[in-house]
């Protein structure tokens, strides 16, 4: 094969594997961990932990402790997000500025989010992620392809 042959397909095979990464890259960044009950999941150098669940007729709450899993710099979770999902349909939540407070290294803090009171089963869940597309682009804070996700069930019998 001749050289001015070989260039053009050596650019195809560049292309492909880049779009073969940036691909694997949307689809494992973008992927919901399923935890159990009151197990902690850290995005990055933040923690965080749902620690109640109480529904009253007009008004969910869940109770969250935050944590920081840094060694020395300050950590503030990045545009998090927090919904109570009912099945794959009843999808109550948004951005969470209660979460977003600066944290000193190894600090924790409690604090808990309220959501409207809907038709909820008896086992919602809790779907928090980390990170938005940037405020410039004017799309909210609808998740980006490169968030992570966790979502924990608040089943009564996990409570007890």
């Amino acid at each position: 094969m001749s050289r001015s042959r070989a260039w053009p397909l050596l650019a195809v095979a560049v292309v492909v594997m880049f779009l073969g990464g940036v691909a694997t890259l949307w689809f494992s960044a973008s992927a919901v961990h399923h935890l159990a009950y009151q197990q902690e999941f850290c995005f990055a150098e933040w923690c965080v932990t749902p620690t109640s669940y109480a529904a009253a007729p007009d008004e969910v709450t869940v109770g969250m402790r935050v944590r920081s899993d840094a060694r020395s710099a300050v950590q503030r979770p990045d545009h998090p997000q927090a919904w109570l999902i009912e099945g794959s349909e009843l999808r109550i939540g948004g951005r969470q500025p209660k979460l977003e407070r600066v944290l000193g290294p190894g600090e924790t803090f409690d604090t808990s989010l309220a959501f409207p009171a809907a038709a909820f089963g008896a086992c919602p869940r809790l779907l928090v992620s980390e990170g938005a597309w940037p405020a410039f682009l004017g799309l909210g804070y609808a998740p980006s392809p490169f968030t992570e996700s966790v979502d924990w069930p608040l089943c009564k019998s996990g409570l007890e």
